[in-house]
């Protein structure tokens, strides 16, 4: 409940779940408010702006690495996929990796997020931009064109393979249909201080009868800057 003349003043300009996300950001900031007006404006400016530009700068963007120990064995998850649905499993020899890899062209997706070592994560508003090894390319964007950019990079615009993202929070959520007519969530989400990349998988390629859930866990590739070519820097001081 607003309890001043400025609360009443911001009340007029935000929707309920705006206005509890503007008290909160009061009472988080631990500086004295109720004097302090334009200090309010300042919090009301933010608690405006739309959710895709507050997620702007996520920090997703960069070079990513599987960390294997972290991550969902996905030949695992994809036989656990099919004894959930009464089914033998009989992909490749056992104890080999990427046992399922492979197979029809118009699955190749679900092959690239389960199982590439190596992601290349692009954002410029409205635009995702993904990259897996051997240059698989996915683009999709979060303005609800979704049915335009394809899950495997064309833009031809079928409607059995596209790609969109929406914000829930922190996490950004994808979700996908491959060519093959099955579907793909993603959930991408930080952790520890933004050096690591959670990314939540549900996976039901049409011939599948029970999703495949995983958890594949990246870590971010620090590249130290070089040097100037005349600077100081790393440099022994010795002539």
């Amino acid at each position: 409940m607003a309890g001043s003349y400025g609360d009443e003043f911001i009340l007029r300009f935000l929707s309920r779940k705006g206005f509890k996300r503007y008290n909160y950001l009061r009472m988080y900031m631990h500086t004295p408010l109720r004097e302090n007006f334009s200090l309010r404006l300042i919090i009301l400016a933010v608690t405006l702006l739309p959710v895709h530009q507050l997620h702007a700068e996520v920090g997703l963007e960069g070079e990513w690495i599987i960390n294997y120990e972290l991550s969902d064995d996905t030949d695992a998850g994809v036989e656990k996929a099919i004894r959930d649905a009464g089914g033998r499993p009989s992909g490749g020899n056992r104890g080999s990796k990427e046992r399922y890899r492979g197979g029809p062209e118009d699955q190749q997706l679900y092959d690239h997020i389960s199982y590439d070592t190596k992601l290349q994560f692009d954002y410029e508003e409205p635009r995702f931009r993904l990259v897996y090894n051997d240059g698989f390319e996915r683009i999709f964007y979060s303005d609800g064109r979704g049915r335009v950019a394809s899950a495997s990079g064309s833009s031809s615009g079928d409607r059995n393979n596209y790609s969109f993202a929406s914000w829930d929070g922190d996490r950004l959520l994808v979700e996908s249909r491959p060519l093959d007519g099955g579907r793909i969530t993603e959930t991408f989400m930080l952790e520890e201080g933004g050096n690591r990349l959670r990314v939540e998988l549900e996976l039901q390629p049409l011939s599948f009868r029970v999703p495949i859930y995983l958890i594949r866990i990246y870590d971010r590739v620090n590249i130290a800057p070089q040097p100037q070519e005349g600077s100081l820097e790393g440099s022994t001081g010795r002539p």
